[in-house]
């Protein structure tokens, strides 16, 4: 989703929805937690049988996980995520969302909740007015 085309579709519903729905549920240092996340799908009525609070903390976890080639990455039970840095030590920076995550992790959500579900199979461009439509509808009121 990072071509010039998406990102112009999408300026204006981050501008209007995505930034300001992000920013209403993100800490004080501006990421969001996993628990800051499952509180804004719960404020929405997101959380339900098409999409279960299990698999949003997998989106959560996935959309974290680095993909650095010598980076080990796992996740505990509660779905906090850990790197091995080197043996024995570990980190965890991984556990928060930053914007741009955000912008990926709600694709995805649009995608369950919207589209065919599963891994994305269309364009960016229909992926991208797949999530704006998914803001507009889902989103928008939690912007408050």
């Amino acid at each position: 989703m990072a071509s010039e085309t998406v990102q112009s579709l999408l300026e204006p519903c981050r501008e209007a929805i995505l930034f300001p729905v992000f920013s209403r549920f993100a800490g004080p240092d501006g990421a969001m937690s996993q628990a800051d996340f499952i509180g804004l799908l719960e404020a929405g009525g997101l959380i339900d049988d098409k999409l279960t609070g299990r698999e949003c903390k997998a989106m959560f976890v996935r959309v974290n996980l680095d993909d650095d080639l010598g980076t080990e990455v796992t996740a505990d039970e509660d779905g906090n995520v850990w790197e091995q840095v080197e043996e024995g030590a570990a980190t965890h920076s991984s556990s928060v969302m930053e914007y741009d995550e955000f912008e990926e992790v709600m694709a995805r959500i649009a995608n369950e909740k919207r589209g065919a579900g599963g891994e994305w199979a269309g364009s960016d461009d229909e992926l991208a007015g797949l999530l704006v439509g998914f803001a507009e509808e889902s989103l928008a009121p939690l912007k408050r």
